[in-house]
C-alpha cells in the first residue's frame, strides 16, 4: 500500500513505528500452533522464497466463533465446520471450487 500524499506518508510512518515498538516475534517448529485474536492483535509473517519441495512452511487458516448460529447456511447439517470461504488454487494456479463440506485443494500438509 502506498500513501497518496505527504500527510498519509507521515501517518504510515507513525503507524509503522508504533507497530515496530511492540512487535513480538515467534518461531514455530513443525507441529506448533499459534492462535491470534484478530480483535486484539495485528499479525503477519516474514517473507520467504518457496522451494516447492514439500518442505516449505505450511500455513492453515481457521476461525473460531462464539456463536455458530449465524453460520448455519454454510455448514453441513449437524456439523460445526463451515465450507471453505474462497476457491482453492492448485500448484499450476488453476482455481478449484471444493464441494460443500470437502477440504480445499492444498489444505492438508504434504505427506
Amino acid at each position: 500500500m502506498e500513501p497518496l500524499d505527504e500527510t498519509a506518508a507521515r501517518a504510515f510512518d507513525e503507524l509503522r513505528e508504533a507497530m515496530l515498538a511492540v512487535l513480538d516475534g515467534a518461531v514455530l517448529e513443525a507441529g506448533d500452533l499459534i492462535v491470534v485474536d484478530n480483535r486484539t492483535a495485528v499479525h503477519g509473517r516474514t517473507a520467504f522464497r518457496p522451494r516447492y519441495d514439500g518442505q516449505d512452511r505450511w500455513l492453515r487458516r481457521c476461525f473460531a466463533v462464539a456463536d455458530l448460529r449465524p453460520s448455519r447456511a454454510v455448514r453441513t447439517p449437524g456439523s460445526q465446520v463451515c465450507a471453505p470461504l474462497k476457491r482453492a488454487v492448485t500448484a499450476d494456479r488453476r482455481a478449484v471450487a471444493p464441494a460443500a463440506g470437502e477440504p480445499a485443494a492444498g489444505s492438508r500438509p504434504p505427506g
